[in-house]
């Protein structure tokens, strides 16, 4: 949900916390109510995330798979 292109279109402060290649920190996803109700636990996350086709891993940190770059602000 977080990395869609119809949520990206409209939060700036999930986008504005992007570096220059549109990556993340995991810690700051795992602040987010949505995600804290499930997990705040960052390794948790990046397990579940780790296979997925729409988001990247790299490290502790995450962003839309394919064109994340292109979301930086």
């Amino acid at each position: 949900f977080l990395f869609s292109v119809e949520n990206l279109c409209r939060d700036i402060f999930l986008r504005s916390n992007m570096d220059h290649q549109g990556f993340i920190p995991v810690s700051t996803i795992a602040s987010f109510n949505r995600v804290r109700s499930l997990t705040s636990d960052t390794s948790i996350i990046l397990d579940a995330l780790r296979n997925s086709a729409v988001v990247e891993v790299q490290g502790d940190r995450l962003r839309k798979r394919h064109d994340g770059a292109s979301w930086a602000l």
